[in-house]
Order: C-alpha cells, then structure tokens, then sequence
C-alpha cells in the first residue's frame, strides 16, 4: 500500500492510501545501460534476472543466452547449476567481450531450463550500431 501525507505548513491536513500492484517478469537478460551509448566498447555486462517471487526453491537451473545478428549467433553462452531460493530474486551479471562483433543491432535471447525442459524464455534488442 502506498501512503501519502499532504502537511501545510508543517501540519498534516490530509492523508490517502492506495493499494498498489507491481507487475514483474519472471525472467529477463538486459544489457547494462551506458549514458555514454555503447561507443568505442570492448566489453558489455548482461544481466540475467529470474523472478521466483510466490514460488518454491528451484534448483539445477541452465540459462541459455544466445546473442544474434540475424540467424547468426555471435555470442553463445550456458551457465549451469542456479539455484534460486523460495520467493527470491535472483540476479545473474557476466561480461562478454564484444569488441571484434560488427556494429549493428543484435537479437538478445535467453532461455532457462528447468529439468531439460524450457521453463522460461525472454529476448530484447541490443543496438551496438555506434559501437
């Protein structure tokens, strides 16, 4: 619930409630955001981010994360054994070098395996086109 207090001249004069419901995905890959734009970079940190909020611990996970450039993979990588705890969050960080990719815009995908089978699967764009 979000609370707002309204005070006039240090007085409280009104106070609301609202319940508010946040709505997250239960897995995500995001490149690490640069203000600079991603020029002149030789390296990129992604992030992988598995939702497990309202559920019970899941072991022995796999992330898959493809990087492609058409239906060309350009970076492929697993990580294997993840666990993640009962109702938690968990965040996954890994550098990949990027410096001798063309520039231009690549297709992000990741998939994560629960068991074998695909459990989740995500993907977004990433622009290296000023790289």
């Amino acid at each position: 619930s979000l609370s707002v207090v309204v005070k006039s001249e240090g007085k409280v004069v009104n106070t609301e409630s609202a319940q508010i419901s946040l709505s997250a995905p239960s897995f995500m890959v995001a490149a690490e955001p640069s203000l600079e734009g991603y020029t002149n970079i030789r390296t990129i940190k992604m992030s992988f981010v598995i939702n497990n909020k309202g559920n019970p611990a899941k072991q022995d996970l796999v992330l898959e994360f493809n990087m492609n450039l058409g239906s060309s993979t350009k970076v492929l990588d697993l990580i294997n054994n993840i666990d993640v705890g009962a109702d938690q969050i968990k965040e996954i960080s890994k550098v990949y070098d990027v410096e001798a990719l063309p520039n231009d815009v690549y297709q992000l995908q990741a998939r994560l395996y629960d068991r074998g089978s695909i459990a989740e699967a995500t993907s977004s764009a990433l622009d290296l086109s000023d790289k």
